[in-house]
């Protein structure tokens, strides 16, 4: 559907990189407002769409004539959009749009798109023959945004410049729709032909237009919904708030919903200021915002309470629940409850409140290693009364069983042995017949594999061919075998032009033959495993040496 080139060539072009600037992009969603991402725009964190616009509707009138498309993820940031078709004279009236619908009861308060819109026609003014590009607002023009009637030339640059650096997520490609002042359910982006003789259209290269192109490519969007309804709470009366006497892990029934889900819930033990648990779904399958409701609702939720976690004595329990927007309800415990349990042991006196503290190398976020190096864990164990001494942390996870004791100030540490990538897990357990830590932190070492690269011969002729000789250490190998790209530098960016499976031993054997380099032109390669990994393949992406080949 879109204009690619050909894969079987390679293709070197110089391309200037464009700098991000900082604060090109907006902040999260405020207060009563939550955010839905669509294609690219949240890639890197946790909101990630998956390379997903799903809470998009993709629709033509006649699809002869406009065409739209999902190629989020594909091969190339092309994103999602619309295209008109070549060859065809589309009848006046006839359109097609991308349009997103808020949930049932909810609003939309703003757009933010980063697209790439072109229209080239014949004609001007009122005898015009081109198609018109406009944002639509329940159906009404928002008087915000992209607004082309079709009068004239939507020339390539005006409506997004269409550089792809960073999958086009970049400051020239923004545009904001703001419709705080509207607050409509739905919101379109269309194009169509308004002319009443019908309106030809093309289909050539857009980059390089030859007729009646019209071309809307949105490479990422985030959607601002307004939200201003309080979840439902209500707590069951058995297991925690059965009224016997507690210990140890005691079932609490919550039973939540709102219009977007629920996102995190809090639950306070009597005037407490601080929760005593918190449960953020955020980060879980049950919130993926990419989707137009993200998150799911709680029915006859069972919510493990471990109540050597709580103080002895009796009191009433509070429980927040929050959706997406930040809304929050809040609902007591129909009775109090009481809280018996077993003295603390491991350091001969209650001390309730553990929290442990882990960094590794000195970092708390996520760290990533060469191939062969081992890393230094350290941490702090502490409760509500201070530093905890004496006492033993568990230290487990990936093929991992060690521990840790606590000096006087609480610290402990720990040399990570080089391996492969590993999530580790500390824990703390406070009372001698606990079946659960009374604290724990995760930390994730990523370590990237060795990969060496050889390129023979380093100088040749249009036409020659190159044998690619190396080996990706780091085992075990995964039987399903491991993908490597074949890459070559554009400009300041790397570019995967084919893509091989190594599968005995880490051995990379590969041959490319040039075909059009018809000036002397130096090229650097390079193998990288992709990101995100392989499956079964227990280490990090990274790239091998880069080697230099000189086409005469």
């Amino acid at each position: 559907m879109r204009h690619r080139k050909p894969a079987s060539v390679l293709s070197i072009a110089a391309a200037a990189s464009a700098a991000v600037l900082a604060g090109a992009f907006p902040a999260g969603a405020r207060a009563n407002n939550y955010d839905v991402y669509a294609c690219y725009a949240g890639q890197g964190t946790y909101l990630d769409p998956g390379n997903s616009a799903t809470a998009w509707t993709l629709s033509s009138n006649d699809t002869n004539y406009y065409l739209p498309y999902d190629q989020c993820g594909s091969d190339g940031p092309n994103g999602f959009g619309l295209i008109s078709r070549g060859g065809y004279t589309a009848p006046s009236g006839d359109s097609g749009q991308v349009a997103f619908t808020a949930p049932a009861g909810l609003h939309i308060r703003q757009v933010q798109l980063w697209r790439s819109l072109i229209d080239y026609g014949i004609g001007s003014g009122g005898t015009s023959q081109r198609n018109y590009a406009e944002n639509f607002a329940d159906g009404q023009l928002p008087g915000a945004g992209d607004e082309f009637d079709g009068s004239a030339n939507v020339t390539y640059g005006e409506a997004g410049s269409g550089d792809d650096t960073n999958n086009g997520i970049v400051a020239s490609n923004y545009v904001s729709v703001n419709l705080a002042s509207a607050l409509p359910s739905t919101y379109a982006y269309a194009i169509g032909c308004g002319f009443y003789n019908g309106c030809p259209t093309g289909g050539q290269n857009a980059d390089v237009p030859s007729g009646f192109d019209t071309v809307l490519d949105i490479y990422g969007a985030i959607v601002s919904v307004e939200d201003d309804n309080p979840p439902t709470l209500t707590l069951g009366t058995t297991g925690l708030l059965d009224g016997t006497v507690q210990s140890g892990i005691a079932p609490l029934t919550i039973n939540a919903s709102a219009i977007a889900g629920i996102e995190k819930l809090e639950i306070y033990a009597g005037g407490s200021s601080a929760p005593a648990f918190t449960e953020n779904f955020t980060q879980t399958s049950n919130c993926q915002f990419w989707e137009a409701v993200p998150c799911q609702n709680l029915q006859n939720f069972q919510y493990p309470v471990d109540t050597s976690r709580l103080p002895n004595g009796t009191y009433y329990l509070t429980v927040k629940a929050y959706d997406p927007a930040g809304n929050v309800t809040a609902v007591s415990s129909p009775a109090p409850v009481t809280v018996e349990n077993a003295l603390h042991v491991a350091n001969g006196t209650p001390c309730p409140g553990e929290k442990l503290e882990v960094k590794v190398d000195g970092r708390r976020a996520p760290l990533t290693i060469g191939y062969g190096r081992d890393a230094r864990l350290t941490g702090v164990l502490r409760c509500s009364a201070g530093p905890m001494a004496a006492a033993r942390v568990g230290i487990s996870g990936g093929g991992l069983a060690a521990s840790a004791v606590t000096g006087a100030n609480g610290t402990f540490a720990y040399t990570v042995p080089r391996g492969h990538s590993r999530t580790l897990a500390i824990t703390y357990t406070a009372y001698s017949n606990d079946a659960n830590p009374a604290a724990t932190a995760r930390v994730t070492v990523a370590v990237r594999p060795s990969i060496k690269l050889t390129i023979t011969p380093r100088s040749t002729d249009n036409d020659g061919t190159i044998s690619w000789r190396g080996r990706i250490r780091g085992g075990p190998y995964p039987v399903a075998g491991i993908p490597l790209q074949i890459q070559v530098r554009e400009g300041t960016r790397w570019q995967t032009f084919d893509e091989i499976s190594v599968i005995k031993d880490g051995q990379i054997g590969y041959r490319y033959t040039f075909q059009r380099t018809y000036l002397p032109t130096v090229y650097s390669f390079r193998v990288a495993l992709p990101l995100g990994g392989a499956v079964d393949y227990p280490y990090a992406s990274g790239a091998s040496n880069v080697v230099s080949v000189r086409v005469n």
